[in-house]
This record gives structure tokens, C-alpha cells and sequence, in this order.
């Protein structure tokens, strides 16, 4: 699979620290959407199987790197990895590096995870399917 343009993660100064903290400050994720996460099982050996179920409908936020690039910083991403979206959940939810959220027909790869204090802060890139 190919992956989409996002945008390359970025550092913060104590201003936009601040100014994040109170943009996230309320994680209401009541009425906005869900995602089925797919999880690698444990390796044996050199294989990890393919992916399987492992959340159905977990409540999230999922919007667009480009809405909220300063929030790509705080998600754990590493330098240099393409984030098409930030993802958002509640703060103590199982989310891994490497997991992918399925909404529907749209697939995205966990590519960072940052713990907030009232969230947990996601990197995606969203994945697209080959033709």
C-alpha cells in the first residue's frame, strides 16, 4: 500500500506548549466518531501473523495533520515520519505504535503515539489501497 502526503512533525516552543494544553483541554469525544483497531498478534519466531481485531468501536477524533500541525509534535512521531492526520483518545486507551484504525473503508497506520494528560495523542497515516 502507498501511503498519502502529510506533513513532516514538527518542534514546539513554551508558547504553543500552552496553547495546546487549552486546545485540548475538554477531550470531549462524545458524538464524534469511532475506529475498530487491528493489532498485530505477538511474533513466534520471525512472524507476526497478520492483523486482528482487537477494539471494536472506540471512540476518537480524527482530523487532518494540516488542521493541527502543532499537535503532530506532541503525538511521539519520530522526526522525518509523514503524518496525514492526528487522531485523539481518551486519555488511558490502548493504542500502540504499528496498530491501524479502520473507520469504515478507511484505514490508518498508528506511525506515533504520545501520552497526554486528559488524551492520548495519535500520529496516522492513512493508508491507500492499491487499484
Amino acid at each position: 500500500a502507498s501511503r498519502s502526503e502529510g506533513v513532516l512533525v514538527p518542534t514546539l516552543s513554551t508558547a504553543d506548549n500552552a496553547a495546546l494544553r487549552a486546545l485540548v483541554s475538554a477531550p470531549s469525544l462524545a458524538g464524534e466518531q469511532t475506529v475498530n483497531v487491528w493489532r498485530n498478534p505477538p511474533a513466534v519466531g520471525a512472524s507476526t501473523g497478520k492483523p486482528q481485531l482487537e477494539y471494536e468501536d472506540q471512540p476518537c477524533r480524527i482530523r487532518p495533520a494540516g488542521d493541527a500541525p502543532k499537535l503532530v509534535a506532541k503525538t511521539g512521531a519520530a522526526a522525518g515520519v509523514r503524518v496525514s492526520h492526528v487522531g485523539k483518545m481518551a486519555a488511558g486507551s490502548d493504542v500502540l505504535f504499528g496498530d491501524e484504525w479502520r473507520e469504515g473503508t478507511t484505514k490508518y497506520k498508528v506511525v506515533g503515539v504520545g501520552v497526554w494528560t486528559n488524551a492520548v495523542l495519535v500520529a496516522l497515516d492513512q493508508i491507500k489501497e492499491q487499484r
